[in-house]
């Protein structure tokens, strides 16, 4: 068969760390949607490249990027939360942030840098999900700096395709200020 290029084998890691992360905080959402026999594989397109991956990992990254591409255009940077890292192959896009993988706290130093790179920044798509079940991961007890400007400033987007529980589209509101 095909040899993988290095950037398939990249692209397939951070799409596999970011689901080792994620599924385990989405049983609940995993089990009412599971479909499809037991060690079925689908294939996911990232990019050039194809992943193999179950039918409800399918629908779960499926139904973000939809999201994304319903709502926000190809030129606007998007935030992706705290355990999306993969997405931004997924979707083709670049992180807006240094720091794409939030599940440790972070410092008053890491949280007032990811707040200056998301200045300019409209968009973000958060999963408020507590990682392994660690409800101390959440972003807002990890990020609560970060937390509170995407409170403040961005609101809810409703998402017509949908999005798992405890996922959600957001925008920066008109009347936000640019800056913390």
């Amino acid at each position: 068969g095909r040899a993988l290029a290095p950037r398939g084998v990249v692209v397939g890691f951070l799409l596999m760390l970011s689901l080792a992360v994620s599924l385990p905080v989405l049983e609940p959402v995993v089990r009412e949607r599971l479909e499809g026999t037991p060690g079925e594989l689908r294939p996911l397109q990232v990019g050039d490249d194809v992943v193999l991956v179950e039918p409800a990992t399918q629908r779960y990254l499926e139904s973000l990027e939809r999201a994304i591409e319903e709502h926000v255009a190809p030129q606007e940077q998007v935030f992706l939360a705290p355990t999306l890292p993969g997405l931004y192959c997924l979707l083709d896009r670049e992180a807006p942030t240094w720091d794409v993988y939030l599940v440790w706290v972070g410092t008053e130093e890491s949280e007032l840098r990811l707040l200056r790179e998301l200045q300019d920044v409209d968009w973000a798509l958060i999963a408020d999900v507590a990682p392994g079940g660690r409800e101390w991961a959440r972003l807002s007890e990890t990020h609560p700096r970060v937390w509170s400007v995407l409170q403040r400033d961005f609101e809810a987007v409703p998402v017509a395709s949908g999005l798992p529980r405890r996922h959600y589209l957001l925008h920066r509101r008109n009347d936000a200020a640019t800056g913390d």
